[in-house]
């Protein structure tokens, strides 16, 4: 569309608008022009806004769209240098999201006031050294993403985001201190800390995190934070190439349900971790599992278990005497898993099973007849297997892309597909 037929139009009731870079569209949309006025001072009902443009040097104003409630900025890289300040006015707003400024600097204070924000993602800045120090007056937002980004700090007035309930600080290489402040964000339940090395920062305070879910990229951070303020985690997700066993802080963690473990050198789990009675959810993607499945395996009161790596080649049948009567569900992702062993046809209480780029299995065992309450079978990526005997009639979802041997054999005939 021409920018004079867009002139013409009637624009006054649109809501919802997303720009992309095609021609010279987006700088007549943004800047005035000598023959159009700038169209965005007449889209006074805007909800939403989304551009995604390389050549422009600078935002629109925004004085003109007073019930904008998401705004979208993204791929400006390395031309935008400036957010114009009147981004403060958008007293509607609840949704900023700024994704790729390669070159700017510096973000608005105006931003600070922005009272019904509850979403604020800022991605790859590489050149933002700073934030707002009053990001705190954001008294309303509930998630906070920071990635990728120069800063070497995070403003204590943080600590006056009492409604904060996720907060990501991914791939912050130059962060060097967290304010006290932190500790004062009881509604937090959401910590991620994927790629930020916080080894030797420590937060101290009276009043700790009530956090429910960790997720990190290195052992480092559960030695952070005091034991008291672990208490109450019902999930963790470490994702860490170096570690090779959880650190003994993490003892704390009481009321664990959920246990990620994606450390491809992990070599030992805790003595007491099958003692935790809530833990129901185990994921364990490992280089080698020997050492530790066993232990694993000997876990009561797991109810999903999810396994992957490349060395498991059997599973002995002695693993589930331990969980046959709680386990509901069963993935392996074991590219050198030679058969299945016949003890997976005692799991009376399974419903979902996959078997996922287990690629030197040829054939299920007989007994997955047996799972009476089997409801999905997966067997994506396991282009080995040839033969596929009698499934249970209580299956809904069979998932068996590119098994084009299998399909020639296949005998659903009993299912309710």
């Amino acid at each position: 569309m021409k920018i004079e037929s867009l002139s013409s139009c009637n624009l006054e009731n649109l809501v919802s608008l997303q720009l992309q870079e095609e021609g010279d569209m987006i700088p007549y949309l943004i800047k005035p022009h000598p023959r159009h006025k700038t169209l965005l001072q007449v889209f006074n009902a805007l909800k939403v806004l989304m551009i995604s443009c390389h050549s422009i040097r600078e935002t629109p104003a925004f004085s003109n769209m007073p019930h904008l409630e998401t705004l979208e900025f993204s791929y400006a890289r390395a031309s935008l240098v400036e957010v114009h300040e009147s981004i403060g006015q958008l007293t509607k707003l609840k949704y900023l999201i700024f994704h790729q400024f390669l070159n700017l600097e510096k973000l608005p204070d105006a931003i600070c006031q922005l009272t019904s924000l509850q979403t604020l993602r800022i991605k790859q800045f590489p050149r933002l050294e700073s934030l707002p120090e009053r990001l705190g007056n954001l008294k309303l937002l509930n998630m906070l993403e920071l990635e990728e980004l120069a800063i070497t700090s995070i403003p204590f007035s943080i600590g006056q985001l009492t409604k904060l309930r996720e907060m990501y600080l991914r791939k912050l290489d130059r962060l060097r201190s967290m304010p006290d402040s932190v500790s004062c964000l009881n509604s937090l339940q959401v910590f991620n800390v994927e790629g930020t090395d916080l080894k030797g920062i420590k937060i101290d305070g009276v009043d700790l995190m009530d956090i429910e879910r960790l997720e990190i990229s290195s052992c480092n951070y559960l030695t952070v934070l005091p034991a008291s303020s672990l208490k109450k985690a019902r999930s963790l997700c470490v994702t860490d190439g170096t570690t090779k066993e959880l650190p003994e802080s993490i003892e704390a963690m009481e009321n664990i349900e959920h246990l990620s473990l994606r450390c491809k050198n992990l070599r030992a789990l805790p003595d007491w971790l099958p003692y935790r009675k809530n833990l129901k959810t185990f994921e364990a993607d490992c280089e080698s599992l020997t050492p530790i499945i066993n232990k694993i395996f000997s876990w009561r009161n797991i109810e999903s278990l999810s396994l992957c790596s490349a060395d498991l080649e059997e599973l002995h049948a002695a693993m589930a005497e331990s969980f046959v009567e709680n386990l509901k569900s069963f993935t392996l992702r074991c590219k050198n898993l030679r058969a299945l062993p016949e003890w997976i046809g005692s799991l009376k209480n399974l419903e979902l099973l996959k078997f996922e780029a287990c690629e030197c299995i040829t054939e299920l065992p007989l007994c997955i007849c047996n799972l009476s309450r089997l409801e999905e079978l997966s067997l994506n990526g396991c282009k080995g297997i040839r033969l596929v005997p009698l499934l249970p009639s209580s299956l809904l979802i069979l998932d068996a892309p590119n098994c084009s041997d299998l399909e020639k054999t296949l005998n659903i005939s009993n299912l309710n597909l």
